[in-house]
């Protein structure tokens, strides 16, 4: 049985590139955990809309090829603006357009990206069936974005892989996205925030090149009240209002990392009698 899953060129149009509200920038990496979730279910023959069963992933890799930000920047160069999504709602001056009436939603950043997947299989997966992985290709989004599987130049290639030996077979080029928590830790007086914003400054205004390519992400969620069911929820799970969890992501080349950053999801972790769901990278694992 094969340990590892790979899927490269997944080419993902109009993806949400809000990962929490106040940021804009790649998808939340939570979005890779919950379309993965929805992929091995289906490979066990679970119909995601229906299913109360949990099938939980090993750990996963993330190997960004490109991205294309859907806007453009302000003529100075520090603000990104972006598209309108045209839609048949009216608003008037009051709004945050300045135009008296424009048929357009309210602005939201969506991006096309092109990146590899590597998912490290529980025992629950017995078989691999590619036929299935692609049908699922053909219907799912990630992010909110669409799977481009009609681009040949670009389409998804499925693999799979017993090792790390293996996986470098196929993975070959492209950037990981590893875990930079420790950023965000320091014996000064400065808040998690001020370290967040200190550490994610334009390269030019900063004299550490070497943490450049340094990206804010959501990483999972706090819930802010108790579990309780609700009539609209689905499937009947309880649910929670909970808000997002930032951390710091570095994109680091795969020719210069030694092993395979992958995520692994922690449910449930209490922090300070609040529940936390997490993902958090592996570590002391040998690939």
């Amino acid at each position: 049985m094969a340990k590892y899953l790979i899927i490269k060129n997944i080419e993902i149009l109009k993806a949400n590139a809000n990962p929490t509200w106040y940021l804009v920038g790649p998808p939340a990496l939570t979005a890779f955990h919950g379309f993965i979730q929805a992929l091995l279910l289906t490979l066990v023959n679970e119909d995601i809309n229906e299913t109360k069963n949990i099938i939980q992933h090993e750990g996963f890799a993330v190997v960004h090829h490109d991205i294309q930000m859907l806007g453009s920047m302000n003529k100075f160069g520090n603000l990104f603006l972006p598209n309108k999504i045209s839609s048949s709602h009216a608003y008037d001056k009051s709004d945050y357009v300045k135009e008296k009436v424009v048929l357009s939603s309210q602005p939201s950043a969506t991006c096309n990206l092109l990146i590899d997947l590597i998912i490290e299989l529980p025992k629950e997966i017995n078989e691999i069936n590619k036929s299935k992985i692609k049908e699922f290709l053909y219907k799912s989004k990630i992010a909110g974005g669409k799977i481009n599987v009609a681009n040949k130049d670009v389409e998804p290639q499925i693999f799979t892989a017993e090792n790390y030996s293996e996986i470098l077979r196929y993975i070959k080029n492209g950037f990981y996205i590893v875990d930079r928590s420790d950023l965000l830790k320091s014996k000064t007086e400065k808040t998690s925030l001020n370290m967040l914003l200190d550490k994610t400054k334009r390269l030019k205004e900063r004299k550490e090149k070497e943490d450049s390519w340094i990206v804010p992400n959501c990483v999972g969620y706090l819930c802010l009240t108790e579990f309780t069911n609700e009539f609209s929820s689905r499937n009947g799970y309880e649910v929670a209002y909970a808000e997002p969890v930032v951390t710091i992501t570095q994109y680091c080349s795969v020719k210069s990392m030694k092993k395979i950053p992958f995520w692994e999801w922690e449910s449930e972790v209490k922090i300070n009698n609040k529940k936390l769901f997490l993902l958090k990278e592996k570590k002391n694992e040998s690939n």
